[in-house]
């Protein structure tokens, strides 16, 4: 089976990975047993996705999300105001 992961796409992309097995009892996990892998790595949904526009679509949300935390975490930064506090 063809998957794309996206768990690490804001900072590894979209990763396209062949011949991974899901599990009969957890139908909404994947395993990946590759020896470049280093073992074996399991991804649960919505990690993973059957098709490729799934995936970019999936990863796209993830960007806007962190685009706006970021933004967030800005404004924050930015209304901050450091004064002397008992000088002494």
């Amino acid at each position: 089976m063809k998957v794309y992961i996206t768990k690490y796409a804001l900072t590894e992309g979209i990763i396209e990975l062949q011949d991974v097995e899901s599990p009969k009892e957890f139908p909404t996990m994947i395993v990946d047993r590759r020896k470049e892998a280093g073992g074996w790595h399991s991804y649960h949904k919505p990690h993973w996705h059957e098709n490729e526009r799934e995936a970019i679509a999936r990863a796209e949300e993830m960007r806007v999300a962190k685009i706006r935390s970021l933004r967030k975490q800005l404004s924050k930064l930015e209304k901050m105001k450091f004064e002397a506090v008992g000088v002494v």
